[in-house]
């Protein structure tokens, strides 16, 4: 399915809205991005392995990410700290390794137990192997050795990643040279030898060992090290210096304290429902994840990047604000209300001048690659704008937001066709443009949002626009986007088709029709409608609110998405009748979105089925994945999803009766 080296999706993730990285299942650093959370990536290579003199006759170096380790990894409780075991498989000696950022200061910490199995004792190096890429690059770099602090320095630009160790102990040896070399420190650390070069231009490589002293059968000793990051070298040493004045094991400890305050700062304890902890536990990891996705800016990205060069996907490593929006709702809801608006003034400030906004951004708000603005995310950002506005009862806020809701409710009107429904846009899942039913119920929602905020805001006259424009526009939905013959909505009415299509349905009398492009130059087929059955379609009910509860129309198209997109091998909804990215898979948000539906008609026991369905395909570190194996069950392909974790939350929150949107109100005089 994907070209992809399975390493590179990331098992487990720790960070601090600056630096992200990400760990495979055997502790190994695959990722590590740096100063924003999506840029730049600077593996790379950083191994550690440990070479246990003293035992038998053996004189090479056990790297802890090889093939002959037994190993296990979980979180630690408190949220942010990846614990990662190593078993040695001649029972000779063990490692723990507790993985971690800390939270004020841009270091990766990896702190490092070993301890003795075996019979007799052993007088170990500990040895570092690292080989970063700058800024995604291996060009144009240069490594040196700092002698006051036995620390390696690569640097390119204004970016300098510092390595070393907390710990006070002899060293034993060190190297810089050139990755694939003669010079490369590789194969001597394989073999505990480093030659003693202390500097490298271009390429580089380095290598560092410490004598971590006589280990007796039976007791351990601990060895940290750290990667620091700077935009310049009297920084990033500097950060050394600062950090050793504190002992390793303390580092670890204010850590774990710092996210175990952070989970119990602002979010309201759940009632106690005497029900098995795991959904608790996910509630919990779900919102650590989404934490750890939004970097200092208040963007969030999708997921950690993991596809840079697009083989397989457009990449993840973006703020697109669909689903940061539901990120933020989640937050919100839980009661993290800094972070949700933290995002939304992120939003205001990337928006266009004429009132929409890019397909999705850097975390620094420059425009992302894009292929095509998307009209429902200028409608999600004022609904979420309002829901945040309403749960908090902050007219600060409001008033701040203001001249962005202006300009995005102005573009919303200014970009109505004919027939009362948005333009064609690009739907949700970014594969066609039509007049689709998400994108309008997603402007309708805003609409509304925009009228309840104006409101709020004395502007009467804003407020009976905006509502009307809302009116109009549900009224449009009911009539052209309802499918009488069908009994269910449509994914979309009026959708481009490229000519091969087009000549089908004209031959077979199904409706369609040739435009222009918008230059006048290109000729443009579109077809009458889109019957195809979609998950989306949810979002009628939850978030938008077209349509209440009890809604004969909404309950007829959920039964037939239910019906249709539930995969009867391993569980899970499917996103779209046909759906073929990535395999073809049931997704965790769109199960969630079911289950949200379920939730909102009253169907408790349902919906609690749907979540423990999700809580059963997390990885071994409770992280969710975008989809699930069609055939087989369990996380595939991206992982985490923020967007999976935010629906999480958003569903357990509902089912503990913690759901304001359900009873979000406009309020608009008429």
């Amino acid at each position: 399915m994907s070209e992809l080296h399975p390493v590179l999706q990331a098992a487990a993730i720790t960070g601090n809205g600056r630096m992200l990285a990400c760990l495979s299942p055997r502790g190994l650093l695959t990722r590590l991005f740096w100063p924003h959370i999506d840029y730049g990536q600077h593996m790379g290579m950083f191994f550690a392995g440990v070479l246990p003199r003293g035992v038998g006759s053996e004189a090479y170096t056990r790297w802890l990410h090889g093939d002959n380790w037994q190993t296990g990894q979980n979180y630690l409780p408190s949220g942010n700290v990846v614990h990662t075991t190593f078993r040695d498989h001649g029972q000779q000696f063990g490692v723990e390794q507790w993985s971690f950022v800390l939270p004020d200061e841009d270091v990766l910490i990896n702190r490092y137990r070993i301890f003795n199995t075996g019979g007799e004792s052993i007088d170990p190096l500990f040895l570092l192997y690292f080989a970063f890429k700058i800024n995604e690059s291996d060009q144009f770099d240069s490594m040196f050795i700092d002698f006051d602090t036995f620390t390696a320095v690569q640097y390119r630009r204004d970016v300098h990643l510092a390595v070393g160790l907390l710990e006070n102990l002899p060293p034993d040896g060190y190297h810089c040279g050139r990755v694939n070399s003669p010079s490369d420190p590789m194969e001597g650390a394989s073999r505990g030898i480093l030659w003693g070069n202390n500097i490298n231009l271009g390429r580089s490589a380095g290598g560092l060992s410490w004598r971590a002293g006589t280990i007796n059968p039976g007791s351990a000793t601990h060895i940290t090290t750290f990667i620091t990051a700077a935009p310049d070298g009297k920084s990033a040493l500097d950060t050394v210096r600062r950090i050793r004045r504190q002992p390793p094991e303390e580092l670890l400890d204010s850590t774990a304290r710092h996210w175990r305050g952070w989970l119990e700062k602002d979010s309201q304890p759940l009632p106690d429902t005497g029900e098995n902890e795991a959904p608790a536990g996910l509630y919990r990891r779900s919102l650590v994840t989404i934490k750890l996705l939004q970097d200092d800016g208040g963007g969030f990205i999708a997921a950690p990047e993991f596809d840079p060069m697009y083989k397989s996907s457009g990449g993840y490593g973006y703020c697109w604000l669909r689903d940061a929006l539901y990120s933020a709702v989640a937050l919100d809801e839980a009661g993290y209300n800094q972070e949700a608006e933290k995002f939304y003034l992120f939003a205001a400030g990337v928006q266009n001048q004429q009132g929409d906004w890019q397909q999705r951004y850097f975390m620094d708000g420059s425009w992302a690659s894009t292929w095509g603005k998307q009209i429902d995310q200028t409608g999600g950002i004022l609904w979420g704008f309002f829901h945040h506005h309403r749960l908090r009862g902050d007219l600060d806020f409001a008033r701040r937001i203001w001249p962005t809701v202006q300009k995005a409710a102005a573009y919303l009107c200014a970009n109505l066709a004919d027939n009362g429904l948005p333009l064609p846009s690009i739907d949700p899942w970014e594969e066609r443009l039509a007049q689709g039913t998400y994108s309008a119920a997603a402007v309708y929602g805003g609409l509304r949002a925009a009228a309840g905020l104006a409101y709020d805001l004395n502007q009467p006259a804003s407020a009976r626009q905006w509502s009307q424009s809302a009116d109009r526009m549900r009224h449009a939905i009911l009539e052209l986007q309802w499918s009488q013959e069908l009994q269910r909505f449509y994914r979309g009415i009026g959708k481009r088709v490229d000519e091969r299509e087009y000549n089908y349905l004209r031959n077979n009398n199904l409706g369609a029709w040739e435009n222009k492009d918008p230059s006048g130059l290109y000729t443009t087929f579109w077809s009458d409608t889109d019957s195809n059955i979609d998950s989306s379609l949810l979002a009628l009910g939850f978030p938008f609110n077209v349509l209440p509860p009890g809604s004969k129309k909404l309950t007829a198209t959920a039964a037939t998405i239910e019906q249709t997109l539930w995969n009867r091998k391993v569980g899970g909804l499917h996103r779209y009748d046909g759906d073929c990215y990535a395999g073809g898979n049931p997704w965790i948000i769109s199960t969630l979105w079911l289950a949200l539906h379920h939730l909102r008609e009253g169907s408790r026991g349902r919906a609690r089925e749907l979540l423990a369905w999700c809580l059963n395909q997390t990885n071994h570190n409770l992280l969710l994945p975008e989809q699930v194996d069609k055939e087989h069950g369990g996380p595939i392909w991206v992982v985490p999803l923020k967007w999976s974790h935010a629906m999480f939350v958003i569903t357990y929150l509902a089912l503990h009766g913690r759901a304001s949107w359900l009873e979000l109100t406009y309020n608009v005089s008429q």
